[in-house]
């Protein structure tokens, strides 16, 4: 829906557009201009700013008045105060594209303060004063992907394993001393979600990764993470910075899954013996002698394996009493 305003607005209070907004005649801003993502605001006349006033433009997407908030003006644009970006939403506003957020006949001044062009760390804009035009120009970006993963296509349960990966950046460089981390999952298809159970972890520190610079780490899975898991199919799913904490071209491709065979060795421990008197009395000292063997065929490498001593009504572990020993 357009709105049509034929006056001439001068020491408003708040002006907001939510929408089209057509104004006939000056606008002066003494106080604040806010132009939603979905909005924008044509001037046929002048736009002032005063230094105590402010304008806000909401930044959800690239396209003027159904992305961004953008001011048209047909005379002359007299800048001053504050110029305030925000963004409805988390996504970005585009990579390496420009935006018009101010388009007029002429424009003077500037603003004294910028809100909003970065995040953190994270530069979201780049803003360019020219005689007809604000612009802002969002970065380039990265665009991390797990390029690669080394490990058995077989694993038992009980040996050693090393998985080793590759992350190549096909995006923008990343720049400055940063962090990246990496993490490996165990999962029962080819999709990482919440319900996949982490099994290691890699960081490592850079100083810069450049357009198609990559970097292999690897780790060594300890075997006690495997203990749950029967032997099966699985996939071995490695992703890279799952936290987002840069932002991307493409945030749906940072992790790669390749198929993997667990084998649980044939380990069979059992009690085959157990010496203890057919009557104790309270208090006095007890004595119990037992025998573990492995009835498997294969030899288990585990090491501090432990046993417990149980005192039941019938025999059965269903009536334990007292856990007399471990």
């Amino acid at each position: 829906k357009r709105q049509v305003i034929n006056a001439t607005i001068q020491n408003l209070y708040q002006f907001e557009a939510h929408t089209e907004v057509a104004v006939s005649g000056g606008l002066q801003n003494s106080n604040q201009v806010r132009i939603y993502d979905q909005a924008s605001v044509s001037v046929t006349g002048n736009y002032a700013q005063t230094v105590e006033a402010r304008l806000n433009c909401y930044i959800g997407g690239t396209v003027a008045g159904a992305g961004f908030g953008q001011l048209i003006v047909s005379q002359a644009v007299t800048l001053d105060g504050e110029l305030s970006l925000s963004r409805p939403g988390n996504e970005l506003p585009g990579d390496g594209q420009t935006l018009v957020l101010i388009d007029a006949n002429s424009i003077s001044g500037t603003f004294t303060n910028v809100q909003g062009r970065n995040l953190g760390t994270n530069a979201l804009f780049e803003e360019e004063l020219t005689a007809t035009s604000l612009l802002l120009h969002a970065p380039q970006l990265p665009d991390l992907i797990v390029s690669g993963i080394s490990t058995p296509t077989v694993q038992s349960q009980m040996e050693p394993w090393l998985i080793e990966w590759t992350v190549l950046n096909q995006g923008a460089p990343l720049v400055g001393t940063f962090e990246l981390r990496d993490y490996v999952y165990l999962s029962q298809d080819a999709v990482l979600d919440q319900d996949d159970r982490q099994i290691g972890y890699g960081s490592s520190q850079h100083a810069s990764l450049a357009t198609s610079e990559s970097y292999t780490y690897g780790v060594d899975i300890d075997t006690e993470y495997l203990s749950e898991y029967a032997a099966g199919d699985y996939y071995v799913i490695v992703g890279t910075d799952p936290w987002n904490d840069w932002w991307e071209s493409d945030e749906s491709n940072n992790w790669l899954a390749v198929p993997l065979t667990l084998t649980v060795p044939n380990v069979d421990l059992s009690v085959v013996e157990l010496v203890a008197p057919a009557a104790i009395t309270a208090g006095e000292p007890l004595e119990v002698r037992w025998l573990v063997e492995n009835q498997g065929s294969e030899t288990t490498e585990a090491t501090g394996l432990s046993d417990a001593l149980y005192l039941t009504e019938d025999g059965t572990l269903d009536t334990v009493v007292s856990q007399l020993s471990s």
